[in-house]
């Protein structure tokens, strides 16, 4: 594997860490009251209320996206550094 295939696999890392963070999240219990803000690392969705107001907060959204694909490119970067070291090591 080339150093620019290792991006799409941290991206998926990545990807697969968050969804289940988010999927937990989403599983805590609410009240009929309350306000409840769903969404990790960046809240990206508000409901609640007595009159269910529901919304879909943007900047959340986007700030989880752009946190997303900056910590898989994260990973894909370490993962090809490491690559790169364990190569050089067997070379010696």
């Amino acid at each position: 594997m080339n150093s620019r295939s290792k991006f799409p696999w941290g991206l998926a890392v990545s990807l697969l860490f968050f969804a289940i963070w988010n999927w937990v999240d989403f599983g805590r219990p609410g009240c009929s009251d309350c306000y409840l803000q769903i969404g990790k690392p960046f809240a990206f969705f508000d409901e609640g209320g007595f009159l269910h107001d529901t919304k879909v907060i943007w900047s959340g959204l986007v700030g989880g996206i752009l946190t997303l694909l900056f910590v898989g490119m994260l990973i894909g970067t370490i993962w090809t550094r490491l690559r790169m070291d364990i190569a050089k090591a067997k070379k010696l």
